[in-house]
């Protein structure tokens, strides 16, 4: 390497004294990006991406100032403009800092220690050292700065840093992540930002190295310029906070959202807690879980954002591209044989997120069914626990970068292009059904032949994944498939499921293996309690209290209702037994086959007609059902006949689903032998009485199967006629829901535009009160007395000097003709004859010479100059008049002309007295040599 004193200079560099050249080249901290001249090497120097929106004009004109000129950084700078709107940017950023600033031309070379300024009306991106502009994007949210931030992250890789400052939307979130994963650093503005939205949503991203005011960002980044070596660094530069997962006030924490949203994190892994919590503490500068707690506690919207940031949605197209392909080729061909004709394919795809992988599987199952020419429908079902997410799932709307991985082919036929946007189309999103759900507390569905989650588990504690594991478990049909990510594993539940591919993570459910149920999962918050004061925790029991309401009470009800009520069941409206009551036995048994709890399933054969009837009037009619002397043939002999009554009540418990009451009661009928007379003869009576009794059954079989299909075709009709306005009003509000989606986009984007144009102007403003303020103050103590005057002739305004030297005041002058100015002092007809000819001709005359009487002070002889001007924004007319008053100069003047001809008088006297002596001098001369005797010599 060459010494300092060896290298050349670049062109900028020599401009600057000796000691700024030295420190400029050692302030790069990069010796060879001045070796040669800078277009050598494009990646020399560090370039310092800022972008901004609303509020940014403050936050950018903070950071140049307190940023040194000598970085050896080139800085771009990219804020959302109006595309009509002419930006004074540059000017307005030239008087903060000693750097050039100038708007962006296009293929305009980066040079460091510049300030490039987006043009409005374009955007920009670099290219191989030279920064490119690109036409604006219309309609939708503006992503200029992503666009840049991306272009820089992929050319200049680390050798960049990303800032973002004050703004709305969401626009430099994806660039500054493109940034960091290019090792580059990132900033955003802390909460002195006007508008937070944008360094917000990148702070919670988890992107962000630094977090600081504009002031602090360019007092870092020239410490950063004069430490190099920290630039390859990406030790972010946070508040430290110490982490306990048994921190009481982190448990109160979790405990706190479980009470808000009804959603425990107890079982999310705390490091992934952790870590979502600390970045809510440094936007909000807490430094202790306890701060925050208290914070939390105070903020009426903080534990929305802190729930939102708690619910990670990741997810993409075709994610894992060789699981996708074995998906394809392999499992859903294989799912779609085992189904008959007629039936349904039923896929959950779990923690579905945004729903790129939802619309993912459903393109892979239109494309198998073209291709196998099969005619299986399938319905999706998907669910995820944010509800942000599942809106933005259902609505389908995804950005180019979401969806880079799908194919040209499969982006023409399933998707719709609208502005900057794809749309899936409308026969993809109606296979889908998307839905709220929480996996470890909610029901969950059924009869399902694939499940996907993916990239869910890892978030949970080994509880909570035995917990979901064993939701799917029960969700999924004999054979179902169960699809994981790559970094998870069916742990515990191998007994459970068979392994498919285990290098993607597919699993079959087991055939025949039922779990007696799904545990409960209790918050680990749960015993965090305050202890009772009159509790004895030495005693191994508690005292029974003596109150019938107490336990002593409970279990003497409990001993009564098992050995004394009638046999009884209670039953949900899907038939599903819920809890016995006393022997049921007699009425009740388990049937061959798959363990079921369906009553129908269990009941005596004989029983089954009339309990159908029962429960499904009793359900009707909200009222209790009684079916009375039903015969059940308990075989135990020929001679033993059992009389059965049902009764069905409707119990209703506030705040819970609808239940049924199923109470039986019975008893048996013995026939004793007798001759065969008599037993012919009351067989006769016994068959006659069975005879009626089918016959009554009959016929209140056929009415009440008339009352079911009566009511089942009404039924059938009222859901037609509503599916069919819900598929009416569902395909409006999807209309009207891009509609406003996009006015919102627009209006955002208008009013950014408008706020960042009324930062400009009121800059201008500033800028026209200063140079008013000079003007004012130049003019006041200018000695000459200065006239401005309008097409009238009307005063407008003053200096003090006018008014001192013609002895009138500010309120005798202002809006006054000048020319009845003091009883009409200033009516001089040549003077008015100019200065009424100035605006209509556009004329202007200097050095007019003007001597007049005044009655206050006065003759006195005056030079006049006057000049118009024009007002362009007021569209009107002025003349400046000025006044240099010579009276005492012509005075003084004429004094010494005076004195000058008396001198020269004096003078000439005084030549001609000398004239004469001299004269009188020779002629005595010339006597005396005519006297003289050489006189006759000549």
């Amino acid at each position: 390497m060459k010494p300092i004193s060896s290298i050349k200079k670049t062109p900028l560099l020599t401009k600057l004294p000796n000691n700024e050249k030295d420190s400029a080249i050692l302030s790069t901290g990069q010796i060879n990006s001045v070796k040669t001249p800078v277009n050598k090497d494009k990646k020399s120097f560090t370039v310092v991406a800022i972008g901004a929106s609303a509020g940014g004009l403050e936050a950018i004109t903070q950071l140049l100032k307190n940023v040194s000129p000598t970085t050896g950084m080139a800085f771009i700078y990219v804020q959302h403009l109006s595309p009509d709107h002419k930006s004074m940017l540059p000017t307005i950023l030239s008087k903060t800092t000693q750097m050039q600033v100038q708007d962006v031309d296009d293929m305009e070379k980066l040079i460091p220690n510049n300030v490039f300024v987006m043009p409005y009306n374009k955007a920009i991106e670099v290219i191989d050292g030279h920064i490119k502009l690109i036409p604006r994007i219309s309609g939708g949210p503006a992503i200029t700065i992503d666009i840049l931030f991306s272009s820089l992250a992929e050319t200049h890789k680390k050798n960049v840093i990303g800032v973002v400052l004050s703004g709305s939307a969401h626009d430099g979130t994806i660039g500054l992540r493109d940034i960091k994963l290019a090792g580059g650093i990132t900033f955003a503005q802390d909460d002195s930002a006007r508008f937070g939205s944008m360094p917000n949503s990148a702070i919670a991203d988890g992107i962000v190295d630094y977090i600081m005011s504009p002031q602090e960002i360019g007092i870092e980044l020239t410490r950063l310029s004069q430490n190099p070596s920290e630039i390859r660094e990406t030790t972010k530069k946070v508040i430290e906070i110490d982490f306990d997962t048994n921190h009481p006030d982190l448990k109160n924490i979790v405990q706190y959202l479980h009470n808000k949203k009804n959603v425990d994190f107890s079982h999310y892994k705390m490091n992934t807690i952790n870590r979502r919590i600390q970045r809510r503490m440094l936007i909000n500068k807490s430094k202790t879980f306890k701060q925050y707690s208290e914070f939390l506690a105070a903020d009426i919207n903080e534990s929305e954002l802190l729930y939102q940031d708690l619910l990670i949605n990741v997810t993409s197209f075709f994610r894992d591209t060789d699981a996708f392909l074995l998906l394809k080729s392999t499992i859903l061909p294989e799912l779609l044989k085992t189904k008959k004709e007629g039936e349904t394919l039923r896929i959950w795809v779990a923690a579905c997120a945004t729903g790129e992988e939802v619309y993912s599987i459903a393109m892979l199952l239109l494309e198998i069914k073209e291709e196998n020419k099969l005619d299986i429908p399938f319905q999706i079902f998907a669910s995820d626990l944010s509800t942000e997410a599942i809106r933005i799932a259902r609505i389908g709307e995804y950005t180019t970068s979401q969806v880079a991985k799908v194919s040209p082919e499969r982006l023409e036929r399933f998707f719709t292009k609208s502005k900057n946007k794809y749309r899936i189309d409308k026969s993809l999103r109606d296979v889908c059904v998307f839905a709220q759900h929480n996996i470890l507390n909610d029901p969950p569905f059924s009869r399902m032949d694939f499940i996907s989650c993916r990239n869910m588990l890892i978030y949970l504690d080994v509880i909570a994944q035995n917990k979901a594991m064993a939701t799917f478990h029960y969700a999924l049909n004999d054979g179902g498939c169960l699809m994981l990510g790559k970094s998870e594993t069916i742990g515990a539940s191998a007994q459970f499921f068979t392994t498919i591919d285990k290098k993607f993570k597919f699993y079959s459910r087991k055939k025949n293996t039922t779990l007696r149920s799904i545990p409960y999962l209790s918050s680990r918050n749960s015993y965090i309690t305050m202890p009772d004061k009159n509790s004895s925790p030495n005693l191994p029991y508690k005292k029974t209290p003596l109150s019938a309401n107490g336990n002593l009470g409970n279990a003497f009800d409990a001993v009564l209702l098992e050995h004394h009520v009638p046999a009884s069941v209670i039953i949900n409206y899907d038939l599903d037994i819920l809890q016995f009551r006393g022997n049921t036995s007699s009425y009740l048994q388990n049937s061959p086959g798959k363990a079921s709890l369906n009553i129908l399933k269990m009941v005596h054969i004989e029983i089954t007609f009339e309990l159908r009837n029962a429960i499904h009037h009793a359900i009707k009619t909200k009222q209790s059902v009684r079916k009375m002397g039903i015969e059940m043939n308990r075989n135990l002999n020929n001679n033993t006949i059992q009389i059965v009554n049902i009764e069905v009540i409707p119990l209703n418990l506030e705040g819970e689903e609808p239940l049924l009451i199923v109470i039986f009661t019975g008893q048996q009928q013995i026939e004793s032998d007798e001759d065969p007379k008599q037993s012919k003869q009351k067989n006769s009576i016994a068959k006659d009485r069975r005879i009626k009794k089918l016959e009554e059954e009959l016929t209140s079989a056929r009415a009440d199967m008339g009352s079911i299909t009566h009511d089942q075709e009404a039924a059938n009709e009222e859901l037609q006629s509503a599916n069919e306005e819900i598929v009416s009003s569902n395909e409006e509000l999807q209309s009207l829901n891009e509609e406003l989606e996009t006015s919102k986009e627009e209006i955002e984007s208008t009013n950014e535009e408008l706020t960042t144009s009324i930062q400009e102007l009121h800059s201008r403003i500033q800028q026209v009160e200063e140079l008013n303020n000079y003007n004012e103050a130049l003019l006041s103590t200018v000695h000459e007395p200065v006239l401005i005057l309008d097409k009238d002739i009307k005063i407008k305004s003053a200096n003090k000097s006018f008014y001192k030297t013609f002895e009138v005041t500010e309120a005798e002058s202002i809006g006054k003709s000048l020319f009845k100015l003091g009883n009409n002092q200033w009516n001089i007809p040549r003077l008015r004859e100019l200065l009424e000819e100035m605006v209509p001709k556009n004329n202007s005359f200097y050095d007019y010479e003007v001597e007049h009487t005044f009655p206050e002070i006065g003759a006195k002889i005056m030079v006049l100059n006057a000049h118009k001007i024009v007002q362009q924004s007021v569209n009107e007319e002025l003349i400046v008049l000025t006044i240099v008053d010579i009276t005492e100069v012509r005075r003084l003047s004429t004094e010494l002309q005076i004195r000058e001809k008396k001198a020269l008088k004096k003078q000439l006297e005084i030549e001609k007295k000398a004239i004469k002596l001299v004269e009188d001098s020779n002629e005595r001369y010339n006597m005396m040599l005519m006297q003289s005797p050489f006189a006759l010599l000549f």
